[in-house]
């Protein structure tokens, strides 16, 4: 008897060791599309570009900032792009 309370104890650690390391679920950020989100005036004054300047920017080092991968959930070049620009119409730096 004292032997099956000894296995349901470690039955019990295991449990515990296995709910401890056990891997977190995945967080699905809504990355809302600025382009979408804020009308020309709106963008202009968060950005400090016109939406068609910015696109015309875009396409020209989309090459360089494009990841070949969705793996991670890497941020898209069009985002780091805009957080960027963003950063820089602060002026905070």
């Amino acid at each position: 008897m004292a032997e099956c309370l000894d296995r349901l104890d470690d039955l019990d650690i295991l449990e515990e060791v296995e709910n401890e390391y056990r891997p977190m679920h995945r967080i699905e950020r809504d990355r809302q599309n600025p382009f979408e989100e804020y009308d020309e005036e709106e963008f202009c004054l968060r950005y400090r570009f016109r939406k068609d300047s910015v696109l015309d920017l875009l396409n020209e080092i989309r090459a360089e900032i494009e990841h070949a991968t969705d793996r991670n959930n890497a941020v898209p070049g069009v985002l780091q792009f805009l957080i960027t620009l963003r950063y820089l119409a602060t002026e905070v730096f």
